[in-house]
């Protein structure tokens, strides 16, 4: 199983060619998680194998592709439904579930009152268990040390794992970023 790819990206019509060592491999993503990256970038896979079907998901975060996955585990969702609603923000889609909001879900290609009513109580259990506790919003300080860091030209998805692993409490904003701005290019030059 492939769990991330790490090369140069090009947009096709509804996929993206991630190529690795000489071989391009079709990654399908959405919108929001595409504008995340340039021209190069790692890219965390979900591969989908259904029947003779294979099929790889790209994600910018880990966060993303555990919300893209927990989505799935919802009758009735596929990865294209769950792609398609991953285009929204998380913090969006965790305030949906938080809030029961049907219409909310309903905007999505494939997803009708049903189903976003099963998403809304499976994911609420999981949310509430804790589960889904990691896909929550940044404190401020580490928001704030994340925007700088994208404004900067350093990757999202990478800051966004970066700043995970990070203690922000006993740290300014200031000194967040420039630790994280150091495991940045470190994992860069190794």
């Amino acid at each position: 199983m492939i769990a991330q790819l790490t090369g140069a990206l090009s947009w096709q019509d509804t996929y993206c060619i991630v190529e690795c060592g000489g071989v391009g491999y079709a990654v399908f993503m959405n919108a929001r998680t595409w504008r995340t990256f340039g021209t190069e970038g790692t890219v965390y896979i979900h591969t989908h194998i259904k029947e003779e079907e294979f099929s790889l998901y790209g994600f910018s975060s880990l966060e993303d592709k555990k919300l893209f996955l927990m989505l799935m585990q919802t009758q009735g969702v596929g990865p294209k439904t769950a792609l398609a609603i991953t285009e929204a923000e998380p913090r969006d889609i965790l305030g949906a579930i938080k809030n029961g909001d049907v219409s909310f879900f309903t905007a999505f290609p494939r997803v009708g009152k049903k189903v976003a009513q099963k998403i809304i109580i499976e994911l609420r259990g999981k949310l509430e268990k804790g589960s889904m506790l990691d896909l929550a919003p940044m404190d401020p300080k580490k928001q704030e040390a994340f925007d700088a860091l994208i404004a900067l030209g350093f990757e999202e998805g990478a800051v966004r794992q970066s700043l995970s692993l990070t203690e922000a409490e006993n740290q300014t904003t200031q000194e967040l970023i420039k630790s994280t701005m150091k495991a940045l290019s470190s994992r860069k030059v190794a």
